[in-house]
């Protein structure tokens, strides 16, 4: 399996070319432009950008080489940088410096007439607006207007209605952060007093109706999402002074705010076992996420929302811990990556049944390919995953239709770099087209992006198909059987060389593999009423 995947990886990444289209934007000729923080308003695609000219500052595309320039020079002496990127009231928010005020909070309507400073809040210096989040109506952040540390704010969309909700920690900041919206109201961890000292509270909007909700604790180092939202109401992790860090929930009362299941009951000397719930990711009308029960170690879980129902889902690795991440719900299966402790973080795959709960494929059978940044864009599954090569391991860009067989890298045909993705943290799906910075043809990174033209179609082995392969593996002979007429069938070893050709118009033919070598072959079928299909074939003793 693991040879023959190697084999596939590296033919299709020589021949497969023509199913994608790579598009490269040349914002910086010399240097890295640094595009990230992509943000979709008014079906035009913001990010953040660095060219020849203009340091870090706010651009604008359509999609196309022509329909990409800087919007707007805020910083004419250094860098905007600007965060934060949310639409709110028709309008696109988010915080920038523009050299005299220091970082605030800005809006475009996306013009560069109409980008501007939106409100001073800090007068002496800057408020730092960040977590722009919209709840009820209303745009809530953090923010520290140089008198009352940083502490939640919120606005209506005009400046005069843009104010601090409440001071929660008058002897410096409450620093709010993972804000979430339930049922109109916002939910977030803030310190009342002291230093990392989180906890859960939730505000309408009003200092009256901004309190403590519950007395728990947020977890540290909490890796994906800090709130979930399932059923009306919201999971989490904490920490109370008895229980450890376990799974909580809230309905946004304090009442209806409870640990849901104390996962790892083991006692410590300080105190109760935690389990560490993290990655929540609801799928098929349930919460998946990792935890650690103190038997199993880090492990997949699941719940229903109740504590009969907050069951492990899979020893995935009964050796150590698994580390399920990255959760991606993907042609009706949740796609994530884990180690079942053989062959490293691997690529998994879930129907929602223990048993259809499966690696699908193992990309990297030296190290961890550890698949992330799942993208849907154009029908297909991008992801960046890691691949050994020549001794080394690279960072690739991989596409998946959901089957291993459909599962491999690409590269633009005039490609160079072996790691194109080395310090790639951001892929963005907008107008059938992956964006992403990636260093393809050069070590210096540029904005791609990657349209898939569809003209190939990578079928899955074992699954009814309109193409037969019979028997396969095989030790001689092979019978070809398609449903509509082929006008062109080819066969090739994994170097790409030419072994087999046949050039008629057929529905069924028989080829003789009987004096070729043992291992990987690969079946190309064209035809005017099919698409190009390839099939991999396995020629044994």
């Amino acid at each position: 399996m693991r040879v023959s995947l190697f084999l596939m990886l590296y033919f299709v990444s020589l021949n497969l070319f023509s199913q994608f289209n790579f598009e490269v934007f040349d914002i910086n000729q010399n240097e890295d432009p640094y595009v990230q923080k992509y943000t979709i308003f008014n079906d035009m695609l913001f990010f953040a950008a660095i060219d020849e000219i203009y340091d870090y500052e706010l651009w604008i595309s359509d999609g196309t080489q022509e329909g990409t320039k800087l919007l707007k020079d805020i910083n004419p002496d250094s860098y905007s940088d600007p965060d934060y990127l949310t639409v709110f009231n028709n309008k696109l928010f988010f915080s920038a410096d523009d050299g005299i005020h220091g970082k605030e909070l800005w809006c475009t309507d996306g013009t560069s007439e109409g980008t501007s400073l939106f409100v001073d809040i800090n007068k002496t210096g800057a408020s730092e607006p960040r977590y722009l989040m919209v709840c009820d109506d209303k745009l809530f952040f953090s923010a520290d207007d140089g008198e009352h540390g940083t502490e939640l704010w919120v606005s209506d969309g005009t400046p005069e209605n843009t104010y601090m909700v409440k001071d929660i920690n008058n002897t410096g900041s409450a620093k709010p952060v993972s804000f979430m919206q339930l049922n109109g109201k916002l939910l977030f961890w803030a310190n009342e007093i002291g230093v990392n000292n989180e906890r859960l509270w939730i505000t309408d909007g009003t200092n009256n109706g901004t309190f403590l909700l519950k007395n728990i604790k947020k977890l540290d180092f909490m890796k994906y999402e800090k709130f979930v939202l399932f059923e009306n109401k919201l999971y989490f992790g904490a920490e109370d002074s008895l229980n450890g860090r376990e799974l909580w929930c809230s309905d946004g009362t304090p009442i209806g705010t409870y640990m849901v299941k104390d996962i790892n009951p083991n006692q410590t000397s300080w105190g109760g076992g935690s389990s560490f719930p993290d990655y929540f990711y609801v799928f098929n009308d349930k919460i998946y996420f990792s935890a650690n029960d103190g038997e199993h170690s880090e492990e997949l879980w699941v719940s229903d929302g109740t504590t009969e129902g907050t069951v492990l889902f899979k020893d995935i690795n009964p050796f150590g811990l698994s580390n399920p991440t990255n959760f991606y719900e993907y042609n009706g299966y949740m796609f994530f990556g884990a180690d079942d402790g053989i062959h490293g973080k691997e690529l998994w795959v879930s129907n929602g049944t223990t048993s259809g709960t499966y690696m699908l494929i193992d990309i990297n059978s030296f190290s961890d390919s550890s698949p992330t940044l799942f993208t849907l864009s154009s029908g297909m599954l991008f992801f960046r995953g890691s691949v050994f090569e020549s001794g080394e391991i690279y960072q690739k860009l991989f596409v998946s239709d959901g089957t291993a067989d459909g599962t491999y890298y690409i590269n633009p045909q005039n490609s160079t770099n072996p790691e194109p993705l080395e310090t790639t943290y951001e892929f963005c799906a907008y107008k059938n087209k992956l964006f992403l910075n990636a260093a393809f043809t050069s070590s210096v990174r540029k904005l791609w992006s990657v349209a898939d033209t569809t003209n190939v179609k990578i079928l899955e082995s074992g699954k009814e198909q309109a193409l037969n392969v019979y028997p396969n593996p095989t030790k001689n002979k092979i019978e070809v059987r398609l449903n509509h007429e082929f006008s062109n069938l080819e066969i090739r070893d994994f170097k790409g060389e030419l072994i087999f050709n046949f050039c008629n118009n057929s529905k069924l033919i028989e080829i003789d593999l009987a004096d070729k070598k043992n291992g990987i072959y690969f079946l190309i079928v064209r035809g005017d009423n099919v698409k190009t299909i390839i099939r991999k074939i396995i020629k044994i003793g």
